[in-house]
């Protein structure tokens, strides 16, 4: 049995003939196309959320392991590259002493 063939008679057999906008819908609707997902607004972060005491706590751990990091590195560079050994030196002890202080008080804290 064979198929049963549509009336093309609608369209135009020449091609020079053919209007592509003739069988574009009027108006696009943006909503109509592709799944509908619903977004969830972020909650307002705001100052009250966390105690001040906390907030305190977690810059200066913030500021301490940013010094420690910096001396640290940079005392490294000074004694490998320009070999002043008592001025790196004194930067990695700087460092190493920043970073411990910071990691004390987070085990101070995270202990009470």
């Amino acid at each position: 049995m064979a198929p049963s063939r549509e009336d093309d008679s609608s369209w135009p057999t020449d091609p020079d003939g053919f209007d592509p906008m003739s069988v574009e819908p009027e108006e696009t609707d943006p909503d109509a196309i592709g799944p509908r997902i619903d977004i969830p607004e972020a909650p307002d972060p705001s100052d009250t959320d966390v105690p001040p005491e906390l907030r305190r706590t977690f810059w200066l751990l913030v500021l301490m392991a940013n010094v420690g990091l910096f001396a640290l590195s940079l005392g490294v560079l000074f004694v490998v590259f320009r070999e002043q050994l008592r001025f790196g030196g004194s930067l990695i002890v700087v460092g190493m002493a920043a970073l411990l202080i910071g990691y004390l008080r987070y085990r101070n804290h995270r202990n009470r």
